[in-house]
């Protein structure tokens, strides 16, 4: 296992804590501070740092394994709390020691971290621009999609520079000089994660809040197969589908169960594919596009096998379905829309299962 809390407490927690609570979480405004504070018990906020400096470093599959769990309790706490390791992640890699020695044991311990960079996947120019200012930089445009705010210390903010770099750098999680909330979103899922656009208006950033500068082309072709990848938070939603369909139509689990494991065999073998550099970027979006629509088969059959105490907001059936078009939606690229049209059309080659025409 790993020097943490066992699998076997965090389902416990997500059985105990997250489950029963993701009803009234669906329909907060905003996200429960006591669930953060119990996964930072479990230990779980620097599993993907090392052991040498303070964390779990748990290996992809593991830490797969947890979101999975995860998002199988409480979609929006898992998804606020995945976006945490992507910037924990970073701080720890960071070369800028005045950065790590400040941020880094809190993020680790309890303090909930957030990010902001999908904005660098849009076609066209960039919204958000970094300019160099003495030993820092300048923020000037716009993130228009930050969750967590109000409820994150901190957020990893990336800005394109004019000489084809990225600027990652640390920004607090609070309104101030240079940075203001442009807009906060009305979702149809996931509301309490208060997300938002944030405006930079010629916000500076000191040097020792500078996590890194890279190359955006590199940067680019390795988030393409990132993008891609299937989201194990996504799997956790076909788990809970399924497990919710044995309590309503226990006819269809035996068969269901064998077809929903081998899709997840194949997205972690995509997966891992991408962690060791071997994937095939066609592949990766394939396996992507078979989970998302398989998890939409399996919330789409526990809607049908519910009937009409399904269309109560507080009936979970809804709430999974909603969940499975957000996903849908999120970290979508043009190969991974092109990977659902395929298989929508028929072109693949894992087209059997248990909703299969025969």
């Amino acid at each position: 296992m790993f020097d943490g809390a066992p699998l076997a407490a965090i389902e416990r927690f997500v059985e105990e804590r997250l489950w029963p609570a993701s009803s009234a979480v669906d329909r907060a405004d905003r996200l429960p501070l006591d669930h953060f504070e119990a996964i930072a018990e479990l230990g779980l906020h620097g599993m993907v740092v090392p052991v040498d400096q303070g964390g779990l470093g748990l290996d992809p599959s593991t830490v797969r394994r947890i979101l999975r769990l995860l998002g199988s309790g409480c979609g929006a706490t898992s998804f606020a709390f995945a976006q945490h390791h992507g910037t924990v992640g970073a701080v720890a890699a960071s070369d800028n020691e005045t950065l790590r020695a400040r941020w880094l044991p809190a993020l680790v311990d309890h303090s909930l971290a957030g990010i902001a960079y999908a904005h660098l996947r849009r076609p066209g120019p960039p919204v958000l621009r970094a300019e160099p200012d003495g030993d820092g930089w300048v923020l000037d445009g716009t993130a228009p999609w930050v969750t967590s705010w109000g409820t994150a210390a901190v957020f990893g903010v990336a800005a394109a520079t004019n000489d084809g770099r990225m600027v990652w750098a640390l920004v607090p999680g609070k309104v101030s000089q240079g940075l203001s909330v442009a807009r906060t979103f009305d979702l149809m899922v996931y509301g309490a994660t208060q997300t938002v656009a944030l405006r930079f208006d010629r916000y500076r950033v000191d040097a020792d809040m500078v996590v890194s500068v890279i190359d955006f082309d590199r940067w680019t072709r390795k988030d393409r197969f990132l993008a891609a990848r299937p989201n194990p938070l996504c799997l956790g939603v076909g788990d809970r589908a399924l497990a919710c369909l044995a309590d309503h139509a226990p006819e269809l689990v035996d068969e269901l169960a064998g077809w929903w494991g081998e899709v997840g065999d194949r997205a972690e073998v995509q997966a891992k594919a991408v962690d060791g550099g071997t994937a095939e970027l066609t592949e990766v979006a394939a396996a992507r596009a078979e989970t998302l629509l398989a998890v939409q088969r399996l919330a789409t059959a526990l809607l049908a096998a519910v009937g009409g105490s399904a269309m109560q907001l507080d009936h979970p059936a809804q709430r999974l379905s909603r969940e499975t078009m957000f996903y849908l939606i999120q970290a979508q690229s043009a190969e991974g829309r092109q990977a659902v049209f395929d298989r929508l059309a028929g072109h693949d080659e894992h087209r059997s299962g248990p909703f299969q025409r025969r």
